[in-house]
């Protein structure tokens, strides 16, 4: 999973489902190799209701994979389209302040017009229309 600035696409229309998978383009952001160790990556896989693809919101803007009890998170902060997401310890850096929907339940299916995606530029889930969340 990389980020990218956006685009307004379907691969950047992100649902997150009461199970606490979130998933785009019908595939769930998901830990390779159901790994739990600092600096494992993140992709797009089928999903599956593994712990690999379970996603806790916490209030400092942190997802947390409860499996392995590390966050999502973008290496350095990096503003470069193509950089691959990780997991790692939380630390409450800018790479792991992830901006959600304030306004609906944290755990609820986002409607089809309300695109978000991993924004370039500051490490933050973001709306692509109009404002960040």
């Amino acid at each position: 999973m990389h980020i990218w600035g956006c685009d307004n696409t379907d691969a950047q229309s992100w649902t997150i489902a009461p199970n606490e998978t979130i998933s785009a383009l019908g595939l769930c952001l998901d830990v390779i190799d159901s790994r739990t160790s600092n600096g494992t990556l993140i992709e797009l896989w089928q999903c599956n209701g593994t712990g690999a693809q379970q996603w806790q919101i916490k209030t400092n803007g942190a997802l947390v994979n409860p499996e392995s009890g590390l966050c999502l998170d973008d290496p350095n902060s990096s503003t470069t389209s193509g950089t691959q997401l990780q997991l790692y310890t939380g630390n409450s850096a800018d790479a792991q302040d992830w901006t959600l929907p304030s306004r609906l339940p944290l755990v609820r299916a986002l409607t089809a017009d309300q695109r978000w995606s991993l924004g370039l530029g500051r490490s933050k889930l973001v709306r692509c229309r109009g404002s960040t969340a």
